[in-house]
């Protein structure tokens, strides 16, 4: 609420009166205040009860002086005339206020008194020769293990009491893992030791609550926008080490125990290089003494958790964060030393143990220690949150796969085919593409259980560059392939070659176009892209382009120069037995039937490399490229044969025969454009008139052909 009055002519006078005019209306946030603190500190006598009310009818008074006042001045520019009668209004508020801030110190005091109260009750259930001026002491500025502002009187003395509760817990419930019977009073000690923490941290939690309502009315410290805290007195913070109740940490003293001597001395359990022992020893004893901790203490826990409120998880939550503790310690340790000592290789396995480890966490013992908020686990708490230690586990991570990317396409197969892979009619990849594929996902499954933003760094700094490295590898040997002009290289088909580049791209392709639909890959995406209309693209559509565009796209010209050249090394043998077309003579059936060598190798030469094309792609695929085949094979004949010779009728009989007979034994499709137009050429040589639209110039052209 602005409670400034905006003055046509501002002048010394009326700017003093508008401030005090702000400070009376402030005044009424005095009420809320009274309010929120009747409403936590829960009166429990006639004296408090009296308290209460006396400073909520003082406040509403107030509040409504302060609210006719800043109400007048808004209307009437005249009302500020009358300077005095101001100041005898402020006077009046100010004496209020001073009244009310006085009855909000006796409620505090009053809450105090009874919180301290009870922390003797508890504390002399243990040991009756504790004194009350001991306890009372404790002020609420101070936490046990550290002191401050005025805080505890004698912090030795309080931290010696709660160590005595704790040794005296540990001593009447110390067997529980061992399977004893606890008994009723070591339960009840139990209890006692939780609430003991709750009612010092709710001594500290209100006298904090308290003042910082009361400077914010005073006007000291405030900050804009701050908001009041809900349930003061009713929301204790947890102070114990790590954020740990110390009752649970104290049945868990023997285990302790175990675990530092195991994985924190001079022993041979305690190996940087296995992290793995010491999560897979909490594992096992949570597997094992988990459900026995909750039938024996959960209850007792939970009543006393649900009597105060603000308190979230359950038992099993907290007992857990016990245990986590100390890993926190043990690793937090071996971190810093991994990262100060360069060690890349050790930081990387530990990490994958973490991850390991939390995972087991979330699912096996369905552990959030945060209502409402998704838990990172140690991998955040120990990797994440230290960016220096972050940067130096991606980096070894890019180190480990680009190391391995080299591995992949240096390998003596890198670029064979695997036939074993894929079933028949689908493209087959090469060895390389396929390790690579895992590689990209065991990249994925490596960092899928991370936050978004640190998916996203493993993703485009990782993950993408493979691609691109793998896209430069074979963008080059697309270009190499554009420069052959044999079919064989280095014992090797250029048939063959021209495939492993597209079988590689394609498998790639394929795997991307799979991966865009998958979830992880679909919150990737949607994190970085606002549109809500863009619902079809994927995160791999710009690299399934790059494959496509520049290089998938592209194959198909490399193999119809693979069968020109192809034609040209298996048409020399025919071009020589049949040089002379317009000296065929003979009827139109022997000229049919005739055998030729040459027309065989052809056939032969041809269907191998078909049946090769048939056998290591897509049959999709497959049919696109035996059209293309057909159709340049069709110009190959029209244009070496037919316009480079003369025919007699007995010789067009003989080409239309040899045509037939390739096409057939190959089973090319019959494409109307390119077969239909070499077959017209034929019938125009025979004498006949073509079914096929021939222009005039390309019949004149035939007709000049015949002999």
């Amino acid at each position: 609420m602005n409670t400034s009055i905006h003055y046509r002519e501002p002048c010394a006078t009326t700017r003093l009166l508008n401030e005090r005019v702000a400070t009376v209306a402030a005044l009424a946030g005095v009420d809320d205040v009274c309010v929120h603190l009747s409403s936590a500190c829960r009166p429990q006598d006639e004296d408090t009860v009296s308290t209460n009310s006396t400073a909520a009818t003082a406040t509403a008074t107030a509040t409504a002086t302060a609210t006719a006042t800043a109400t007048a001045a808004a209307s009437s520019d005249g009302y500020w005339n009358n300077e005095g009668e101001v100041d005898d209004t402020l006077k009046t508020l100010l004496e209020e206020k001073a009244q009310i801030m006085g009855q909000i110190k006796t409620l505090h005091c009053n809450r105090a008194k009874r919180v301290r109260e009870r922390v003797l009750q508890i504390v002399q259930t243990f040991d009756s020769s504790v004194s009350k001026e001991a306890i009372m002491g404790v002020r609420s500025d101070a936490t046990l293990g550290g002191v401050g502002g005025d805080g505890i009187e004698d912090v030795g003395e309080v931290e010696e009491i709660v160590g005595r509760v704790r040794d005296d817990v540990v001593d009447v419930v110390g067997h529980w893992e061992e399977g004893g019977e606890v008994s009723e009073d070591g339960v009840r000690k139990f209890r006692l030791f939780v609430e003991l923490q709750m009612q010092i941290q709710l001594l500290i939690s209100l006298e904090e609550e308290l003042t910082k309502e009361r400077e914010e009315v005073e006007g000291e410290g405030e900050v804009e926008g701050a908001e009041y805290p809900q349930g003061i007195g009713n929301t204790p913070k947890l102070e114990g080490p790590g954020g740990t109740f110390w009752a649970i940490d104290a049945i868990l003293t023997h285990f302790s125990k175990q675990f530092v001597f195991h994985f924190q001395g001079e022993g041979e359990t305690n190996r940087l290089d296995k992290p793995e022992f010491a999560l897979n020893y909490v594992l096992l004893y949570l597997r094992n003494k988990l459900s026995l901790a909750k039938s024996v203490f959960a209850h007792s826990f939970a009543t006393v958790v649900a009597h105060y409120g603000g308190i979230h998880g359950s038992f099993s939550t907290w007992f857990i964060k016990s245990i986590l503790r100390l890993l926190t310690n043990k690793f937090g340790l071996e971190v810093n030393n991994l990262v100060l000592h360069s060690n890349h290789h050790l930081l990387s396995h530990l990490v994958l143990e973490l991850k390991k480890f939390d995972w087991a966490l979330k699912n096996e013992f369905n552990y959030i220690p945060h209502a409402g908020e998704e838990w990172n686990g140690l991998t955040n708490d120990l990797i994440l949150c230290h960016t220096k230690v972050w940067n130096v586990w991606l980096q070894s991570e890019k180190d480990f796969v680009n190391g391995r990317f080299d591995e992949i396409i240096n390998m003596d197969d890198a670029w064979q085919l695997d036939y074993d892979i894929v079933e028949n009619g689908y493209t087959k990849p090469t060895k390389s593409s396929i390790n690579l594929v895992n590689l990209l996902k065991s990249i994925t499954f490596n960092y899928q259980s991370l936050p978004l933003k640190f998916q996203l760094k493993f993703l485009s700094e990782v993950q993408l560059k493979l691609l691109n490295f793998y896209f430069d590898t074979l963008k080059k040997g697309y270009y190499a392939l554009k420069h052959i002009k044999t079919v064989q290289v280095d014992g090797v088909s250029t048939l063959e070659r021209i495939c492993r580049v597209w079988c590689s791209s394609n498998y790639i392709i394929e795997t991307l176009d799979k991966w865009g639909d998958e979830l992880i890959f679909i919150e990737l995406w949607q994190s970085l892209n606002n549109r809500e209309d863009d619902f079809k693209s994927t995160f791999f559509d710009s690299v399934i382009n790059g494959y496509r565009l520049e290089i998938v796209n592209k194959i198909p010209k490399l193999i119809t120069n693979y069968f020109d050249v192809q034609f040209n090394r298996i048409m020399k043998d025919y071009f020589q037995e049949n040089a002379d077309w317009i000296n065929v003579m003979g009827n139109s059936l022997s000229v049919s039937t005739s055998v030729s060598s040459a027309l065989d190798f052809i056939v032969a030469t041809l269907a191998k490399d078909l049946q090769f094309l048939q056998r290591t792609v897509s049959t999709q695929t497959y049919e696109a490229w035996k059209l293309l085949v057909s159709e340049r094979l069709a110009n190959y004949i029209e244009r070496n044969i037919i316009m480079a010779n003369t025919f007699s009728i007995d010789g067009a009989l003989k080409l239309q025969s040899h045509v037939e007979q390739i096409y057939h034994s190959l089973n090319l499709p019959r494409c109307y454009l390119s077969h239909g137009k070499l077959m017209a050429s034929i019938e125009v040589l025979k004498g006949n008139h073509p079914s096929y639209p021939l222009n005039e110039m390309t019949v004149s052209m035939l007709v000049n052909r015949r002999g």
